[in-house]
């Protein structure tokens, strides 16, 4: 049996449409000019998911 990763996730209930046409709408970086026009469009919530390293999730939050 071969070993697969998760390379991404997708909360894809409020969305009507394929997984991989979401991909092209959903994925972008997090950085201070992304968050500032997010504010700006009145966006109220940001979900990112960050990796999870050997020391496992409440740590790798933690370190983030």
């Amino acid at each position: 049996m071969s070993e697969k990763k998760v390379t991404y996730s997708v909360f894809t209930k409020p969305w009507k449409m394929p997984v991989g046409e979401l991909g092209r709408f959903i994925a972008g970086p997090t950085d201070e000019r992304i968050m500032a026009a997010c504010a700006e469009a009145c966006i109220p919530v940001i979900r990112i998911c960050v990796g999870i390293g050997e020391e496992g999730y409440l740590a790798s939050e933690a370190n983030l």
